[in-house]
């Protein structure tokens, strides 16, 4: 290896390897070290249990209007938190799954914070796509 005056090398994206002399000329180069290879081979393992997009719900899709935004938010942040706390605390054993009661309870409060408000929501934008 050796230095030249006047040679400017980086390497970028893509394993791009790109060049340039004072006078103008450049050359790119692609360095292959076989890790795309291999990252493509690994990622082709997982094809076959893609989700099928018809069964999954287009969330992406779905623009609330400014009247909804709020409202859908604070019912999601509410009830997603309430859920992540449930669910701690069913693994743990501090609710009995197992117990009616307890899972009345879940969904009572489930109910209480809005569930029912925050799914019509969801669904009237899913019928506007």
């Amino acid at each position: 290896m050796r230095c030249t005056d006047g040679l400017v090398a980086k390497i970028g994206a893509e394993g791009v390897l790109a060049v340039g002399l004072e006078d103008g000329r450049g050359l790119a180069l692609k360095v292959s070290d076989g890790y795309e290879r291999r990252l493509l081979e690994a990622t082709n393992l997982y094809e076959p249990f893609a989700p099928d997009e018809s069964l999954v719900f287009p969330s992406e899709k779905l623009w609330p209007n400014p009247d909804t935004s709020a409202e859908i938010a604070e019912l999601q942040t509410n009830i997603a938190t309430y859920i992540t706390q449930a669910q701690a605390e069913f693994v743990t054993g501090q609710r009995d799954i197992n117990d009616d009661g307890a899972w009345q309870s879940y969904i009572d409060d489930l109910n209480g914070l809005g569930v029912d408000r925050y799914l019509e929501l969801q669904q009237e934008l899913y019928d506007a796509l």
